[in-house]
């Protein structure tokens, strides 16, 4: 008996296909953006984390997922998170200016705003 698409030689399921992972983590980074739009930084969050889970980690489009996922800690009030999401996306594109200013602007209601003048000096 032939195996169906999407099941293994043993009858269960297989892990999505990278195609389908791919398009799973573009619906979950919309909606996303969507929340985020509507003010609704909490399903915010709650998107862009799956969309990170259901990514490839070495995908460049996770920098922005990132960025967007930071802005959104940060309109909820949940700085410390959103310094962590904009150091990775520095480390992931240190040639790209917006991981800075996530920086600076979830370091500066932590009254660290001589190190937020730094991020954005680089």
């Amino acid at each position: 008996m032939r195996a169906m698409a999407g099941e293994g030689r043993g009858g269960g399921p297989q892990a999505p296909t990278r195609g389908l992972r791919a398009m799973r983590a573009d619906y979950l980074k919309r909606r996303g953006d969507e929340a985020v739009r509507a003010g609704n930084n909490r399903d915010a969050i709650e998107a862009y984390t799956a969309c990170l889970e259901a990514s490839d980690e070495n995908d460049a489009g996770m920098a922005a997922v990132l960025s967007n996922r930071s802005l959104a800690c940060c309109r909820a009030g949940r700085h410390a998170d959103a310094l962590a999401d904009a150091e990775r996306v520095i480390r992931a594109r240190p040639d790209w200016s917006k991981g800075y200013w996530r920086k600076a602007a979830a370091l500066k209601p932590m009254k660290e705003r001589l190190e937020a003048v730094r991020a954005l000096a680089r």
